[in-house]
């Protein structure tokens, strides 16, 4: 399972307010030049490329772990002269169309039916839940996954599978100054994922403190004002700051975090001589 960026329209409407802003004070008689950008082919809004991006991370990240050789998905269509309230859908048609382009040259790709996959989960029996998609169990999105590996490949249910959670991380960017003037009137530096130190964000880590280990992710780094690592989970949510005698690289970050929730799922790849690998 997957969770997608959500906050990128946020961002952007807080990037153009303050580029505005800047703009006014410095050069208040700006020609308006809205109207002479031009896009190139294929140009993907900001929201949708975000998704995209995502999904494709997920899959390379898989293939350094996995031999795939088969990626299955689910083509997803909508009847434009049917339904007229598909405002923004041409958006999504070119990041499918982008996505299933990538993931050929990845490995071999299948597209499934959405009827196909409703006959599979049911003659497999399994569950979907429709509503409260953001809850981490398999019956939100996973289970439609795994019908679609069992019908193509022919593979059992493995209820002792593993069922991993994936999340990106969200850290601030380096920025210039800070939105908001600090007291005295100054605007600091703000944001990055690099002190110049050895840690960095996002890397994985192991830290002590009173005799128990943790591990997270790096969410803060030292500063001046403190020598501190802060550490936090797979949601997102700080476990501590910890000293950095006790912080033990283990990974460098590969911009996700992960973690493994006790539940009964089928996950199978197909490799490339035929088995099915859990």
């Amino acid at each position: 399972m997957v969770f997608l960026p959500n906050d990128v329209s946020k961002k952007m409407e807080t990037r153009r307010n303050l580029r505005r802003a800047r703009r006014y004070r410095k050069t208040p008689r700006r020609p308006a030049r809205f109207d002479n950008r031009r896009r190139k082919g294929y140009w993907l809004a900001p929201t949708q490329r975000s998704k995209v991006e995502t999904r494709l991370k997920i899959v390379r990240e898989l293939c350094r772990v996995y031999p795939i050789r088969l990626i299955v998905t689910e083509d997803m269509r909508y009847n434009h002269h049917k339904y007229r309230d598909g405002r923004y859908f041409s958006t999504v048609e070119i990041g499918k169309t982008l996505t299933y382009r990538e993931y050929r040259k990845i490995a071999e790709l299948k597209l499934v039916e959405v009827s196909d996959t409703d006959a599979w989960r049911e003659r497999f029996g399994l569950t979907k839940q429709t509503d409260k998609k953001w809850e981490q169990v398999p019956e939100t999105h996973t289970n439609d996954a795994v019908a679609m590996l069992m019908g193509i490949t022919g593979c059992h249910n493995n209820p002792d599978a593993p069922f991993y959670v994936w999340r990106r991380l969200r850290y601030a960017r380096r920025s210039l100054y800070r939105q908001n003037p600090q007291r005295g009137g100054a605007r600091p530096r703000f944001g990055g994922t690099a002190s110049g130190g050895f840690l960095r964000k996002g890397d994985w880590v192991e830290a002590e403190k009173a005799g128990k280990i943790y591990r997270g992710w790096v969410c803060g780094l030292p500063t001046e004002t403190t020598k501190l690592v802060g550490v936090a989970d797979a949601d997102g949510k700080r476990i501590g700051q910890f000293s950095l005698r006790k912080v033990r690289l283990l990974a460098r970050s590969t911009g996700f975090s992960w973690k493994e929730v006790k539940a009964t799922f089928t996950q199978f790849l197909l490799t490339g001589d035929g088995r099915n690998d859990k």
